[in-house]
């Protein structure tokens, strides 16, 4: 069975740019479990966080910083 996190990761990298109550949905996980997992992987470099408006899509990182990542895409 997979952790949280590693679900988290599995979906992003599948479906990149998933809104974070979306990510909550589909996980069937709470957003405090959520944002709880995602601010420890933004922090590992694992995922990151931009701001759309008052919205939060996540991306897998890939090894960039979230500078490196936008502008790469």
């Amino acid at each position: 069975m997979l952790s949280n996190r590693e679900r988290i990761l599995a979906l992003l990298e599948r479906e990149p740019g998933l809104y974070l109550r979306e990510l909550s949905r589909r996980l069937d996980v709470s957003l405090a479990t959520v944002r709880y997992h995602l601010a420890e992987m933004e922090r590992d470099g694992r995922v990151v966080a931009q701001r759309a408006g008052a919205f939060l899509r996540l991306f897998p990182s890939k090894g960039l910083s979230r500078d490196e990542y936008m502008r790469s895409g």
